[in-house]
């Protein structure tokens, strides 16, 4: 007689989920294979109880092979392969979704037919699969919740039917809810942050204090997510306190590879955020700190998009940082290596802007025009950056008509671009062209002159390219 799973779970059927089992089997868009359909087929008739001598797994082989000698071990095959199709069949019939796991549904569905030893084997499975999941995000936390939810619902309705109280696990279920809500909330406040910084605007979060002080006054280093993301705030929040950065890399160093590739993403960003912020108000020893971030994204392959492709941003990101910390060889192998991952009809321009980058790194001017001219202006950014380097060109190339053209159609670029160029970056872009017309007129100034327009530089914060400039002052100084 067969006694395997697929017999117990198919008992718990109504004959109308049974025969939509069968459709179920029957349909090419859920099943493909014929032998499942004739197992189905042969236990049809012994449907509810399958307790007939013809259940013999012999005779049950022999139905599905008829020319072949007994193979227990095929027969097995069959009949896992059936059970997994009816796990889909009652998750499906149970309206399972990306919210309701397959998993969860079968549970669901065992313990409304009050089948006590299949729900138990079914919850160990699924829990050593959680016990040896590595990832950390918080949609784990929020399964583990469901799951225990389910199986704490389980045991309430064993507690009714016994007449008994059963032991309940409220700590990890309560547990799992806290780390799913706390993580979720704090994302949340990573992106308001973020929003903020672009727009000035902080939308009201309820909570959001307290949750802080909570997770300050607790030990969360066991919740990675919870720890990661509290850095970030910490980080955003307080920039002046290098000792945040640090823990957030060190954290990130250990724990990001557990997290989905987009998730990890997320998390270095926010990193390389709070670097360029530095870099940006002129700590240019965080150039370092970012082209390591660099360095671990592509070394992990978390800066390739799902599809592997690389983003034209990144590539020129990675470049412009390579090629101010003077690593020109590192960055003419990147360039040849990974421009390949660029998307087709991004790549020739991308490819063509970055080495016109490098050539201006390599003094070569002519090349770095020659180069600009190749570029078509589709992204509003490398329309900028291509700008912005074509004026540094003709600075260095002392192309004063040149530069004076180039400097007025930036500033009319960005006025015409108000509605596309969010405010931080068109005043990074705006100081950036102001100083650039300062110090042109400063050749044949005083040192006075060169003195102050050096310290205005050091004390304006957004300025594109502001080591460029702080060089350019510096070496007027050293010539008057």
């Amino acid at each position: 007689m067969l006694t395997t799973r697929l017999i117990q779970i198919l008992h718990l059927l109504e004959r109308d989920e049974f025969k939509r089992f069968g459709q179920f089997l029957n349909s090419p868009y859920h099943n493909i294979r014929e032998k499942p359909v004739d197992l189905f087929n042969y236990l049809y008739p012994f449907f509810p109880e399958f307790n007939d001598p013809a259940l013999d797994k012999s005779k049950v082989f022999r139905a599905l092979f008829p020319q072949k000698p007994y193979n227990d071990t095929k027969l097995r095959q069959v009949m896992s392969y059936t059970t997994k199709k009816l796990e889909e069949f009652i998750a499906i019939e149970n309206n399972y979704d990306e919210d309701n796991p397959k998993n969860l549904q079968l549970l669901s569905f065992l313990r409304k037919r009050s089948d006590a030893h299949l729900f138990g084997l079914y919850w160990k499975t699924i829990m050593n699969q959680y016990e040896q999941q590595q990832s950390l995000t918080e949609e784990v936390y929020l399964r583990r919740f469901q799951f225990e939810a389910e199986n704490t619902r389980h045991i309430e309705q064993l507690s009714q039917e016994k007449s008994r109280l059963q032991e309940l696990n409220l700590s990890s279920l309560g547990q799992n809810l806290d780390h799913y809500y706390i993580i979720s909330k704090l994302k949340l406040y990573c992106d308001v942050l973020n929003y903020r910084n672009i727009t000035g605007d902080t939308p009201d979060l309820l909570l959001m204090d307290e949750i802080l002080n909570h997770i300050q006054q607790n030990d969360y280093s066991h919740v990675p997510g919870i720890a990661i993301y509290y850095n970030i705030i910490q980080t955003l929040l307080n920039n002046e306190n290098e000792s945040n950065f640090t823990r957030l890399k060190k954290l990130l160093s250990n724990y990001a590879y557990r997290f989905e590739r987009r998730e990890a993403r997320r998390m270095y960003g926010m990193a390389q955020n709070f670097c360029i912020k530095k870099i940006n108000s002129g700590q240019d020893n965080y150039l370092e700190e970012l082209f390591e971030i660099f360095q671990k994204l592509l070394h992990q392959k978390i800066i390739f998009g799902d599809d592997g492709k690389l983003s034209p941003w990144d590539f020129k990101n990675i470049v412009t940082v390579a090629v101010r910390l003077g690593r020109l060889n590192w960055t003419e192998t990147f360039i040849e290596q990974y421009h390949h991952y660029i998307e087709e009809e991004e790549k020739t321009n991308a490819y063509t802007y970055n080495r016109a980058k490098l050539a201006y790194h390599q003094g070569d001017y002519s090349k770095v025009l020659d180069l600009l001219n190749q570029v078509t202006y589709n992204d509003i950014f490398y329309n900028l950056d291509s700008r912005v380097l074509l004026i540094k060109t003709y600075y260095e190339l002392n192309e004063v008509v040149a530069l004076d053209s180039a400097i007025s159609s930036l500033n009319t670029f960005l006025n015409r671009k108000k509605r596309v160029v969010a405010d931080y970056q068109r005043q990074l872009y705006s100081n950036f062209s102001h100083f650039v017309k300062q110090l042109s007129s400063l050749s044949i100034n005083s040192d006075k002159e060169v003195q102050k327009l050096s310290s205005k530089l050091q004390n304006t914060n957004l300025v594109a390219d502001k080591g460029w400039l702080q060089k350019q002052v510096a070496l007027l100084a050293s010539t008057n």
